[in-house]
């Protein structure tokens, strides 16, 4: 229709596919999702080829389609709204709890999928467990692995350490990360999770694994702890070493909330609103 367009993806789809055919055993399916992958990605680069503007939402998307589209921009899909962020009092209480070396407080909030490490994250909670920390980890969800994690939680013996409370609404999610001391995320893929801005938001620093995306959220006033994809071992020894240095973690809380603080949904939109209004001004046929 030779119209402008915008282009938006808050996934590196090649780094999605190339995750979800390195865990298919292989045979006739693996072959046929890779030609179709094969097909899809040649795709995605078209539509991205011809926009006229990419919204690209975090460092990972953004390094993936960058060198595709010929007007790239780094945007944020923030969810964060002013009541998300942890008041005054709020942070207190959580530094108090830290001060007096209460058991530690970990949570995570999404499906639970290959591309989210659910064992991997399960595995860190037992290493820092077999390290003598005393915690208690929440993870808000469900999905198809529900039945693995449930096995692995039973063979690991930490069904005392660990929560699974299924779904539950935003709102009660967020209370829950405005009183918890870590937010614990073994995400496998170049992808810009809203969980980690939500997580910021209320004072819930960030212990993962590092990838452009979640540092380029903790860039400015930190509030982040960091490994490489795949070392579940390191992430359980950071859970350690901050139960041991909690003035080191008291710090890190702070970091967070302060980078948080960053983080405002309205302005966002606002961003990608006036990119789109500059970029795509109305077709001559459009009615007004």
């Amino acid at each position: 229709m030779k119209r402008k367009y915008d282009m938006e993806s808050d996934w590196d789809h090649g780094s999605v596919n190339r995750l979800t055919l390195a865990a298919m055993p292989s045979g006739l399916k693996k072959i046929r999702k890779a030609l179709w992958a094969r097909s899809f990605l040649k795709t995605v680069d078209k539509c991205f080829s011809h926009s006229s503007l990419a919204l690209l939402q975090g460092q990972d998307v953004f390094a993936a389609y960058k060198d595709v589209a010929p007007n790239p921009k780094n945007v944020l899909n923030v969810q964060v709204s002013s009541e998300d962020h942890i008041l005054v009092d709020e942070l207190e209480r959580k530094l108090a709890g830290i001060r007096n070396r209460n058991p530690l407080t970990i949570s995570y909030a999404g499906r639970m999928i290959a591309m989210k490490g659910p064992i991997d994250w399960l595995k860190a909670i037992h290493v820092a467990a077999q390290g003598g920390v005393e915690l208690k980890a929440t993870w808000f969800g469900d999905g198809s692995m529900l039945p693995l994690m449930r096995q692995e939680i039973e063979r690991l013996g930490i069904g005392n350490n660990v929560v699974l409370p299924g779904i539950v609404d935003r709102q009660a999610i967020m209370a829950n990360l405005k009183k918890a001391d870590i937010f614990l995320f073994c995400h496998k893929t170049g992808v810009s999770p809203r969980c980690l801005g939500e997580a910021l938001a209320a004072g819930c620093p960030l212990v993962g694994y590092g990838t452009a995306y979640s540092r380029a959220l903790v860039a400015t006033r930190g509030g982040g702890e960091f490994a490489e994809i795949n070392d579940w071992q390191s992430l359980g020894q950071t859970i350690i070493s901050l139960d041991q240095d909690r003035d080191k973690l008291e710090y890190l809380i702070q970091a967070a909330a302060a980078s948080g603080a960053l983080l405002d949904r309205d302005a966002a939109m606002q961003t990608r609103i006036d990119l789109i209004k500059k970029y795509l001004p109305p077709h001559p046929n459009s009615v007004p």
